[in-house]
């Protein structure tokens, strides 16, 4: 009997040690990150990346280089890309975190239109507001003419209307591309690109702050800008319409 005594006594101690000193034990083992003598602000201020391969600094976008170290940054750094890859459906889709609708419209020579709608608030790390002007820039930058005298490697987006006119320099208009107002632009697939299995991975987009970056531009409209968005027969297709 005093053995049976003995052992549950013993028991109840081991437990209460588990339940009290264990978990004291497993606090105390906990390592926090060293401030340096910095505040939590300036910490968070600093990225600091491990790779094997060299980086060149091009985090801003791939004009002037396309390394894979520097693409691991720029995933890091960059938000708001327009669409994402779906893992499990092995395909491109809708990034509804920045979009808040995107409908596909087909006139009667094959060319598809797509209207974006961006989601409300999107804001940069300053706080500063994102808009359409900020998607529209960075397509505009992309296939830039200007860019190329100057080194860049301009992107290949001929499958949009009008950009290789424009990045040729025979055309100051992007045409293929429509700022429709704060929040909404569109962006036309020249027909001879379609159909086209990835068709959502051609609008891999991030925002590009023009405040910040072009602070004195001035938008003017242009005649095509203008035209009646009803002046030709569509077929419509819905890829997201979500209320924000």
């Amino acid at each position: 009997m005093k053995r049976i005594l003995a052992w549950i006594v013993g028991l109840t101690l081991a437990l209460s040690w588990g339940l009290t000193g264990g978990s004291a034990l497993a606090a105390d083992k906990t390592v926090k990150p060293s401030m340096g003598g910095r505040t939590e602000e300036e910490l968070y201020k600093e990225l600091i990346v491990g790779t094997m391969a060299p980086f060149s600094g091009n985090f801003f976008s791939e004009l002037w280089g396309n390394n894979t170290a520097d693409i691991d940054v720029r995933e890091l750094i960059h938000g708001y890309n327009l669409v994402k890859w779906n893992q499990e459906d092995g395909g491109f889709e809708v990034n509804q975190t920045a979009v808040s609708g995107m409908v596909a419209e087909t006139d009667a020579e094959g060319n598809k239109t797509f209207l974006i709608s961006l989601a409300d608030n999107l804001v940069y790390s300053d706080g500063s507001p994102i808009t359409a002007k900020d998607y529209v820039f960075s397509l505009l930058l992309a296939a830039s003419p200007q860019a190329a005298e100057i080194g860049g490697m301009t992107a290949q987006m001929n499958y949009i209307r009008g950009a290789a006119e424009y990045t040729s320099g025979l055309s100051e208009v992007l045409s293929g591309v429509k700022l429709l107002g704060e929040q909404n632009f569109s962006v036309t697939v020249d027909a001879s690109y379609l159909p086209f299995f990835y068709e959502l991975g051609l609008f891999s987009v991030h925002p590009y702050p023009i405040s910040r970056s072009l602070p004195a531009v001035r938008w003017r409209t242009t005649a095509r800008a203008r035209t009646s968005a009803t002046a030709t027969k569509r077929r419509r297709s819905l890829f997201l319409r979500r209320s924000c």
